[in-house]
């Protein structure tokens, strides 16, 4: 028997709050049981949180943190998209991709003495440092996604006169756009993975620099209050991404 769209929510609403208190469940028993540094108590970690927000700091860490994560994934989307295109479909510009899978395993955290030397200690340092880690996996992702696309729809252009450029422009790029948006969703989440170690070049404010302060004072409270704010940004950011993919591309509806 096939549920409804009422009955799946209703279902999915269930197992999360399954899994939530499954999670909740057991943390407080590691309280109680261990007794340790490394386990605050629930409530601790929620007064941490309310303190924060209350406070101001918070908002005022995630501003500035938004900010540098987007504009070095924006960038990283732009030059990434472009020169995975260049690589992907153009015979020319395949030794790009040999470039990038050097730069691909390089650590990024490796570049923070090179970055400071380059381009000192302001936003300029910790943009880059995400840019760095995001664009490489989208060049990756993007000429994979040209060299997959099926070889039956270039044909189809080639016998209606088309030529290269116009097959990769009209039929290509326009196929592959849902794709595009998940490289885009997915590497978003990877920006906010670097932004600890662009936040640890002499910053100030942020996210990263407040997650770096508050271990080394031990507030192990703090830290999982923080955590706790990134993740719920990444679970807005996500579902932007996937509440307006069928509005963008109304052919990927399901059913």
């Amino acid at each position: 028997m096939r549920l409804s769209s009422f009955h799946y929510f209703y279902l999915q609403t269930l197992l999360v709050a399954l899994y939530a208190g499954s999670f909740l469940f057991v943390w407080h028993i590691l309280t109680i049981t261990q007794q340790s540094l490394a386990f605050p108590a629930l409530l601790q970690i929620f007064d941490a949180l309310y303190n924060s927000v209350l406070e101001g700091y918070a908002w005022e860490d995630i501003k500035v943190s938004i900010i540098r994560v987007m504009a070095g994934w924006l960038l990283a989307i732009v030059v990434g998209t472009t020169l995975g295109i260049l690589a992907g479909y153009y015979t020319l510009y395949k030794p790009l991709d040999y470039i990038n899978d050097f730069l691909r395993y390089l650590p990024v955290p490796a570049f923070v003495p090179l970055v400071l030397v380059w381009f000192g200690i302001g936003e300029l340092s910790k943009i880059f440092l995400i840019f760095l880690g995001v664009f490489v996996q989208v060049i990756t992702m993007v000429s994979s996604e040209i060299r997959n696309f099926p070889k039956e729809y270039k044909e189809v252009g080639l016998s209606i006169g088309m030529n290269k450029h116009r097959i990769l422009i009209n039929i290509i790029l326009d196929g592959i756009k849902p794709n595009l948006w998940e490289i885009y969703r997915i590497n978003l989440g990877w920006a906010w993975t670097y932004l600890l170690i662009g936040e640890v070049v002499a910053a100030n404010e942020g996210l990263g620099y407040r997650l770096m302060k508050s271990q080394r004072f031990l507030q192990m409270d703090v830290i999982y209050a923080y955590l706790i704010i990134i993740g719920l940004i990444g679970l807005f950011s996500d579902g932007v991404f996937r509440a307006l993919k069928p509005y963008l591309f109304p052919y990927t509806r399901r059913g």
